[in-house]
């Protein structure tokens, strides 16, 4: 205990199991994110049912690899998301000191491209896309080309307001989503650091955000647009 408290010695893992973190994760972590009912579809029938029981220091690469190899037949990215949270919860039991070190976890090669995604994929569908677009609307062009060329998702659209928008840089703060979490939020802190790009502050607070660079073609779109009205805030900017 000495050695303890004089910091010479590390105090003794508890001997926790998975499900401890599993239950941990589904209070404290889970209703925090956008896909919180994912995890405890994904921890109901896939993690705990494979390793419930189990110590958490007793885990082995070995038992995260033969998890993998009875799950082949689902889809890659299927598999992935599933490794991915494995590998969140594990984190998380690290930081509680539940667990000593993270298990390597080896999670299948995602094609970023699949027959899911088969359109928009091309320069004169896109052209195509964005002239129907604008025949609906000013506003309905600028916020079809801002998803397109920048990946933001829909609920980060709705939450946009000019004044996120960095003309003289080409660059979008994504500071809210009108749905939930943005996906800075939902990055781990540790991606971030490892990301420099995706981390900046807001008003000098130091709160996280992440900033989305515009390509030259939707910064023009949205540039022509300036004076529409803006998609949530409503706000006519001149």
């Amino acid at each position: 205990m000495d050695e303890i408290v004089r910091g010479t010695r590390r105090p003794e893992v508890p001997d926790k199991t998975f499900d401890d973190v599993a239950t941990y994760w589904l209070a404290q972590r889970a209703p925090q994110k956008r896909s919180g009912a994912d995890d405890e579809s994904i921890i109901r029938r896939h993690l705990r049912p494979a390793f419930g029981a189990l110590k958490l220091r007793a885990l082995t690469i070995e038992q995260i690899d033969a998890f993998s190899v009875a799950r082949q037949h689902l889809n890659p990215k299927t598999l992935s998301n599933l490794l991915t949270l494995l590998g969140s919860m594990l984190r998380v039991a690290i930081d509680l000191d539940w667990l000593d070190r993270l298990p390597r976890i080896r999670k299948p090669k995602v094609r970023l491209f699949n027959a899911d995604y088969s359109y928009l994929r091309t320069d004169d569908e896109r052209r195509r896309f964005l002239l129907a677009a604008r025949e609906e609307g000013a506003n309905v062009l600028v916020l079809y080309a801002t998803a397109m060329y920048t990946g933001m998702r829909e609920g980060e659209l709705a939450g946009l307001l000019w004044e996120d928008v960095d003309f003289d840089n080409r660059l979008i703060a994504v500071q809210r989503s009108f749905a939930g979490p943005t996906k800075a939020d939902e990055t781990s802190d540790r991606h971030r650091e490892r990301d420099p790009q995706r981390r900046n502050t807001v008003g000098g607070g130091g709160l996280p955000l992440s900033t989305t660079r515009v390509g030259p073609r939707a910064h023009a779109c949205c540039a022509s647009t300036a004076a529409a009205r803006c998609v949530s805030g409503g706000t006519r900017v001149r």
